[in-house]
C-alpha cells in the first residue's frame, strides 16, 4: 500500500510541475514509474527477493497512474465562473 501511495504522490507532484505541457499526466506517470522500477531493481540486486519487489513495482505503477490521472483531471482544471460585476454601456453608432 505504501508503494501505491508513494507512486501517486510522486506522479501528482511531477504532473503538477509539468502542468504547462499538453501531456503532463503522461510525463508524471512515466517519470514516477521509471523511478519506482529503478529503485525496485536496485532492491532486487541487493536482496534477491524478486517476487516481492515486482509486486512493489506494480503497486507503484498503479499508484502513479492514479495520481497522474487525478491531478490532471481534477487538480489542474482551471476554475471558470460566470459571475460578472460591472457596468455595460451600449452606444449606438449611426
Amino acid at each position: 500500500m505504501s508503494h501505491a501511495i508513494g507512486g501517486a504522490a510522486m506522479a501528482s507532484y511531477i504532473t503538477y510541475k509539468y502542468s504547462d505541457s499538453e501531456h503532463c499526466s503522461w510525463i508524471g506517470f512515466g517519470l514516477s514509474t521509471a523511478i519506482g522500477v529503478v529503485a525496485q531493481n536496485y532492491e532486487i540486486s541487493k536482496s534477491g527477493n524478486r517476487s516481492s519487489q515486482q509486486l512493489d513495482m506494480v503497486a507503484h505503477a498503479l499508484g502513479s497512474a492514479l495520481g497522474a490521472w487525478y491531478t490532471d483531471k481534477y487538480v489542474l482544471v482551471p476554475l471558470v465562473q460566470k459571475n460578472y460585476i460591472g457596468l455595460t454601456l451600449h452606444i449606438p453608432v449611426n
